[in-house]
C-alpha cells in the first residue's frame, strides 16, 4: 500500500526513463552545411524521455475488478536534429488517463475476465501490433521522434468478451495527434481471434477509418 492512499485498492507506481543517440549518414549530401561544404554531411541528434505511471486495481466481493492509470510522458530532443524530426525541443503531458471494468471469476463457466471494458486514453494493439498499435505523434513540437514514448490514442472505448479460446474486441479509437497538424484520425471496428493452442491463432478484423483529407 502507498502511505495516504486507500488501502483496499492493490496500487502500483513506475518509472520508465529512456536515452539514445542517432544519426543520419551522408543526409545532406544534396544540401551540405553552410559552414561545412565539403565536410560533415550527416544529421545527429539526441532524444531523451521519462514516463511515471500510477495504476489501481479494486477487486469486489465477487472477483470482478475495477482499474485504472494515469501517467504522464516528458521528452526531450536536442543536438540539433534535422528537420524531419524537429527543432530541439521539450514537452511534457498527459500519456494513460482511463478507467475499466473486467469480470474476474464473477461469469461461471466463461473463465477468468471473460469481458473486459476500458474507456479513456488508453493503449490499444491489434494482434501482435502490425496493423495497430500507436495511437499518439511524436517528434515536431512534442520531440522525442525516435524514441516513440507515446503510445496512448486520446480517446479510446474497448470492449473485450473472451470465453475459452475466442476472443472478441470492438473498438473506437481516436488518434492523439501533434497540436496544430491534427489529421482528426478516427476509428472504430470489430476483431475476432481463436487460439488454437499456445502458439497459434486465428483471425479477422473489420476496421471503418475518417480523417482529415487535407492533413492526412
Amino acid at each position: 500500500s502507498i502511505p495516504g492512499l486507500p488501502a483496499a485498492v492493490d496500487w502500483s507506481f513506475n518509472f520508465d526513463a529512456s536515452a539514445g543517440t542517432f544519426g543520419f549518414d551522408n543526409s545532406l549530401y544534396t544540401d551540405p552545411k553552410p559552414e561545412q561544404p565539403s565536410g560533415d554531411l550527416s544529421d545527429n541528434w539526441s532524444e531523451a524521455s521519462v514516463k511515471p505511471a500510477l495504476s489501481a486495481v479494486y477487486t469486489t466481493g465477487s472477483s470482478s475488478q475495477f482499474y485504472g492509470k494515469v501517467s504522464a510522458v516528458g521528452t526531450r530532443t536536442f543536438g540539433a536534429a534535422p528537420d524531419l524530426v524537429g527543432n530541439d525541443e521539450s514537452y511534457f503531458n498527459i500519456e494513460d488517463a482511463y478507467i475499466g471494468w473486467r469480470s474476474g471469476n464473477s461469469l461461471a463457466g466463461l473463465g477468468e475476465n471473460a469481458l473486459d471494458f476500458t474507456v479513456g486514453r488508453s493503449q490499444y494493439t491489434l494482434g501482435q501490433g502490425m496493423f495497430l498499435y500507436d495511437g499518439s505523434a511524436d517528434g515536431g513540437s512534442r520531440g522525442g521522434y525516435w524514441t516513440g514514448a507515446r503510445k496512448a490514442f486520446e480517446f479510446a472505448v474497448i470492449g473485450r468478451f473472451k470465453p475459452g479460446n475466442h476472443t472478441l474486441e470492438a473498438f473506437y479509437l481516436d488518434k492523439d495527434d501533434i497540436s496544430g497538424a491534427d489529421s482528426e484520425t478516427k476509428l472504430w471496428g470489430a476483431n475476432y481471434q481463436y487460439a488454437i493452442g499456445e502458439d497459434t491463432t486465428l483471425g479477422a478484423t473489420y476496421t471503418s477509418w475518417s480523417a482529415d483529407e487535407i492533413e492526412a
